[in-house]
Order: structure tokens, then sequence, then C-alpha cells
């Protein structure tokens, strides 16, 4: 999990193995991460071409 703020918004990156994500919404209620109006990114991390075994990075 890694937060930070990029052009005034507070992003959050959750990595999952559920290719749902199903339980990111409540991860991200218990941030206080608004989720409305977000759409969901497919996001590499750390290296961009070299995406972690098994893991799917989204940010919303």
């Amino acid at each position: 999990l890694q937060q930070w703020h990029a052009r005034g918004l507070q992003q959050v990156w959750f990595f999952t193995h559920e290719p749902d994500n199903r339980h990111a919404p409540d991860l991200a209620k218990a941030l206080g991460t608004r989720l409305e109006g977000e759409p969901w990114a497919t996001c590499r991390y750390p290296d961009p071409d070299k995406p972690l075994p098994g893991t799917q990075g989204r940010l919303f």
C-alpha cells in the first residue's frame, strides 16, 4: 500500500490477487478514500515493464 498526492488528489495503490478487487471498496472506505467518479486503472509496480508475479495494482 502506498499513498501520495498527485494533481491535488489523494490516490491509493492496492495490490491484490483478486481480479475483481471485491474488497478494494471496503479498504478505501476504511481509509476515507473516495471512489465515486474515480476510474479504475491497471497499474504495475515497481517496474512498469515488469509487474509483480500474480499481482495487479489498482489505482483509484
